[in-house]
């Protein structure tokens, strides 16, 4: 850090120039006369590397060779030509000719520029600066000499952390990829594998990648080294982060299944939204976790704790269960005083199928010392938080007063600030947040973290939980459901009518959670469905043929409507041999297919346009040639609610979708 500012560092304290970087003025210059000059006869600092968090000091050792003014500051250099005072040790100070050896503590002291002082100072590298200066009728002439101190704590050790994994049980042959997020705390070169249940490699997604201190997403494809999609089953994500002097490694799992919908309209067992209240809790302290999931179809469950392989246990074994969500609460009562990570598995099953998710949670003691704000017993409630009629509690021990911060956030991103810099006492303490980000708005449906942070003049502790928000489509809306009886679909929204005509002709079907998602864009196999249906076509039986693209099941949901949509000319592939079942659709490619759908069905002639453009966003080109007919009967037909603009390569979401036949069956 700063090796340019270092070389010059040196150098300006072997010729004293470092004192204009320091203070202001003109050094001193040596006299001739028969008072000694002021030398600095040696100085070393030692240790050169501190950790602060553990009260470790540092020894500047300096011997001095005539009576001065000495002058000792820790710095901390912002750049080639500036530095600010982190502590001022001696400033001034008459001393005789001989040694010394004040010390520092790793805090931000007198006159300080930086922090508060008496606090600890940030991880990073700061300098020493030694400055004697002659005595009045004493001694002469002046002296420097500098040195570097390196602060780093235990905390910046190389880890692996905040590990998610979105899509964590996909299907690679409907063109559907597992997300991997994570976190590293330093600087370091990545390796990430994929293994198989024996433990073998599948394939590298990351090799030997320098990467960024912060956080980071992977995807897996589902495919091999060989680019082979892999079969069913359960594989294991290896993530390892490397230093020169420090490693760190974190596994979990994702799972491939073939047919896998990625939908919430399923009556297969499955598991979602699977996550715990804390990564780590003290039973010791009557602390609690719970272990939280949503069933997407009835089914039974079980969830289990395990350790090294080994049932410690059965938190929950249900029969029958409703769709929705649970909340399994671990006393952890069997593990008190048994410090260590633990798994637990989440497995459902119906008959339709069955599913298991899995993750660890790990028991460690929770007490702080040297009189730090310990935080503790937090949570929220609920843990599945619908913002509409009511507020999130976050609650909290403190064992001593201290400044509090608590945030949402949404892995690094923060939300909303719920408290910044209050003071709190000892004792239980509840805030609430009302679903809305920083901005006014409420937060999107997801699993979000809300991080405490309390400080005193001792130091600072660190909490952090999770919880989902659900439903907040409801909160938007004013929590109107007069659309067709959907809690997103407000009655005045253009798309109502259309949607309230989709539903009652079960072209379309609503969400478990009693939501439409007209915002939500619809994939190419689903287009492809509803406008079949839409146009009362009559479905071809796939009787388990394959379809002709790579990236298709002949067994899956859509391949009646992939057969049936082949067999009328009215869809067509990629020039990779894919169908891509799973993209979403964009404006262009949905009205297309269902006009063409039009055309065999009820024999629509579609006039060719060569000149003029139908919307100021549609030009008539060679890039447009493929649509532009269809986007001219578009605009002479009405079948979209904006005669100025097409939007031709947005997606098209559910709600246009339903407009867009809607207006076709009535025009």
């Amino acid at each position: 850090m700063f090796d340019t500012f270092k070389k010059w560092l040196k150098k300006a304290a072997i010729t004293g120039l470092t004192a204009s970087l320091i203070t202001t003025g003109t050094a001193q210059a040596f006299t001739l006369t028969s008072q000694p000059a002021v030398s600095i006869i040696s100085a070393e600092v030692a240790p050169s590397t501190i950790d602060a968090t553990k009260d470790e000091k540092t020894t500047i050792s300096y011997c001095t060779g005539a009576e001065s003014k000495v002058t000792l500051g820790i710095y901390q250099a912002e750049n080639q030509a500036l530095s600010k005072k982190v502590s001022m040790l001696t400033v001034s100070e008459n001393k005789k000719g001989g040694c010394y050896q004040p010390a520092w503590d790793g805090k931000y002291g007198l006159e300080n520029e930086i922090g508060v002082k008496g606090e600890k100072v940030k991880d990073g590298e700061y300098f020493y600066y030694l400055k004697s200066e002659g005595v009045l009728n004493v001694s002469t002439g002046s002296a420097t000499k500098s040195g570097w101190i390196t602060v780093k704590t235990q905390a910046n050790q190389l880890k692996i952390t905040d590990v998610e994994v979105d899509n964590g049980t996909f299907d690679p042959y409907d063109n559907q990829e597992a997300e991997i997020t994570f976190s590293i705390s330093q600087d370091a070169t990545v390796v990430i594998e994929i293994l198989d249940e024996d433990g073998d490699k599948v394939v590298t997604l990351v090799s030997k990648k320098p990467y960024t201190k912060g956080e980071h997403t992977v995807e897996w494809n589902g495919e091999n080294d060989e680019g082979d999609k892999v079969e069913n089953g359960e594989y294991t994500y290896k993530i390892k982060a490397e230093t020169s002097s420090e490693k760190d490694t974190e596994t979990g799992t994702v799972k491939v299944k073939k047919g896998f919908e990625d939908d919430e309209d399923t009556d297969e067992a499955r598991i979602k939204n699977v996550f715990t209240s804390k990564e780590n809790f003290d039973p010791g302290r009557n602390e609690k976790e719970f272990i939280v999931f949503t069933l997407m179809a009835e089914g039974d469950f079980k969830v289990v704790i395990f350790k090294d392989g080994k049932k410690i246990e059965t938190l929950a074994d249900e029969e029958d269960a409703a769709a929705g969500s649970y909340e399994i609460q671990w006393e952890g009562d069997e593990v008190i005083n048994k410090e260590g990570k633990y798994t637990y598995k989440v497995i459902t099953q119906n008959s339709n199928g069955e599913d298991m998710e899995e993750g660890t949670i790990e028991v460690e003691e929770d007490e702080k010392e040297n009189k730090k704000p310990n935080v503790y017993k937090d949570t929220t409630a609920p843990l599945v938080f619908s913002p509409k009629n009511s507020e999130l509690e976050i609650s909290f021990k403190m064992e001593r007063e201290a400044d509090v911060t608590i945030e949402i956030r949404d892995n690094s991103d923060v939300v909303a600030t719920v408290v910044e810099n209050e003071n709190f006492g000892e004792g239980s303490h509840s805030v609430y947040w009302n679903g809305k980000d920083k901005y006014g708005d409420y937060a999107d449906d997801g699993i979000y973290e809300y991080k405490i942070v309390a400080s005193n003049n001792k130091g600072k502790d660190t909490e952090k939980g999770k919880f989902e928000v659900k439903d907040s489509s409801v909160a938007k809306n004013g929590g109107q459901v007069s659309c067709a009886g959907f809690s997103d679909v407000n009655e005045n929204s253009p798309d109502c009518e259309a949607i309230e005509w989709a539903v009652s002709e079960d072209i379309f079907k609503g969400y478990n959670d009693g939501t439409f998602k007209p915002d939500k864009a619809i994939e190419r196999a689903e287009a492809l469905k509803v406008i079949l249906e839409a146009l009362n076509v009559k479905m071809l039986d796939n009787n388990g043929q394959k379809l002709g693209f790579t990236d298709t099941d002949k067994n899956a949901w859509y391949a009646s409507y992939i057969k049936t949509g082949l067999s009328l000319g009215v869809i067509n592939g990629y020039n990779d041999g894919t169908f891509k079942p799973g993209k979403a659709v964009n404006r262009a490619e949905a009205l297309v297919m269902m006009i063409n759908t039009a055309k065999v069905k009820d024999n629509i002639v579609v006039p060719t346009s060569n000149y003029g453009q139908p919307y100021f966003d549609t030009p008539n080109n060679e890039d447009t040639k493929w649509y532009i007919s269809y986007a001219w009967f578009a605009k002479t037909n009405l079948l979209t609610d904006n005669e100025f603009y097409f939007y031709p390569a947005d997606p098209m979401t559910r709600g246009e979708m339903a407009d867009m036949l809607f207006r076709y069956k009535n025009s």
